[in-house]
């Protein structure tokens, strides 16, 4: 089964792929080509025991707004099995939001000391200069 979290992602959203599987896994891996991510599962046809089982999450990070093609293929020993696919749409985000730097207390503290300190400075060559 795969899982896209969120289920409505947007542009502003990390995006991750999440695939259900079960048996002994001799390798996996994702390629993104385009708009396509390719999933590939490759089982040990020889796994006697009973086969272990889970989700295995692949995050893809914030994607561009479109459309989505996600192909799960499960192979045996090299050889294809099984294919899923599914598709899912990223809508654009909101724009125009940035985040605005801005101090904390002890910044602010330190800044007015600062200040403080300069101006005490300057105020004090000012008394030194000669008059006339």
């Amino acid at each position: 089964m795969i899982t896209i979290t969120p289920s409505s992602p947007t542009t502003n959203n990390p995006v991750t792929i999440s695939i259900e599987w079960s048996g002994c896994i001799i390798d996996k891996g994702i390629v993104q080509t385009g708009s396509t991510f390719d999933i590939h599962f490759n089982y040990d046809g020889s796994c006697f025991a009973t086969p272990p089982g889970g989700i295995w999450d692949f995050p893809v990070g914030n994607l561009q707004a479109g459309t989505y093609t996600v192909i799960n293929r499960s192979l045996i020993m090299g050889t294809q099995s099984s294919q899923e696919t599914t598709s899912f749409s990223v809508a654009a985000g909101e724009q125009g939001v940035v985040a605005v730097p801005t101090l904390e207390i002890y910044g602010v503290i330190v800044l007015m000391v600062l200040l403080a300190l300069l101006s005490l400075f300057h105020l004090s060559t000012l008394d030194n200069k000669p008059k006339g």
